[in-house]
């Protein structure tokens, strides 16, 4: 693993990335990439070894520490409990991350503290609700609040990516974070939607995962794990500082 340089951690075309170590871990390193995003003390234990004072596992070098972690984020995604406790369906590890224990994670995560998620299917949606879909995402995601992309074959999904903003993009970028390979490339969307474009080696976008709003809002926490079928938009907000669902 390259140096992880001096905090704040952040993603950046071109830049280094964590990559997955097995077959079945690109939902645990996508999501532990976007801990460290927002959480310096996480970055400063994987980088140096520096627990200050946190209850991290143990790891003999930065890709040691690296794993650890991941592999306590795969636990808990696939847990019969997630991050908060609360009750979701178990998962067997050798599958990969199902989208219900990406979202909890990436709740767990989100600054600020409160932050919903939802999980929308957009397999098979149009170029035209797609581009919809990626608009209203890209105006929600933050660094600190980022967001998921699962991708796969025509018939199952099969690789989990990360999205983050675009900071050389004045507004409405993405950025995918891939961790089959661990790069870091502007994510074009319109591309991925009519089969043009590959993540991991995969065409056919399955699932997004995303903010929605804050306990501060007044847009409620989605009530079922996994959110509208093809034939209906989720309510991304209008700007990521709107309460409006």
């Amino acid at each position: 693993m390259p140096d992880l340089g001096t905090p704040p951690f952040r993603l950046v075309p071109g830049g280094w990335a964590p990559r997955q170590f097995t077959t079945t871990d690109c939902g645990p390193t996508a999501l532990t990439t976007a801990r460290m995003l927002v959480d310096p003390a996480l970055h400063r234990w994987v980088r140096t070894g520096d627990r200050g004072g946190r209850a991290f596992p143990e790891g003999a070098d930065a890709p040691a520490r690296f794993a650890a972690y991941a592999a306590l984020v795969h636990a808990r995604t696939n847990a019969v409990t997630g991050p908060a406790g609360a009750w979701q369906p178990p998962w067997p590890q050798a599958l990969g991350t199902p989208p219900w224990g990406a979202r909890r994670e990436l709740e767990s995560l989100a600054l600020p503290a409160g932050t919903a998620y939802r999980v929308v299917w957009v397999r098979g949606a149009s170029p035209q609700r797609w581009t919809r879909l990626m608009d209203g995402l890209a105006r929600h995601v933050t660094a600190q609040r980022p967001a998921a992309l699962y991708v796969g074959s025509a018939l199952l999904p099969r690789h989990v990516a990360l999205l983050v903003p675009d900071p050389g993009v004045a507004s409405g970028g993405l950025l995918v974070h891939d961790p089959g390979s661990g790069t870091v490339v502007p994510l074009d969307a319109r591309s991925l939607a009519t089969g043009r474009l590959r993540i991991g080696g995969w065409a056919y976008p399955w699932w997004l995962i995303g903010p929605v709003a804050t306990v501060h809002g007044t847009v409620s926490r989605p009530a079922s794990p996994v959110g509208r079928g093809p034939g209906r938009e989720p309510r991304w907000p209008r700007h990521p500082h709107s309460r409006a669902g």
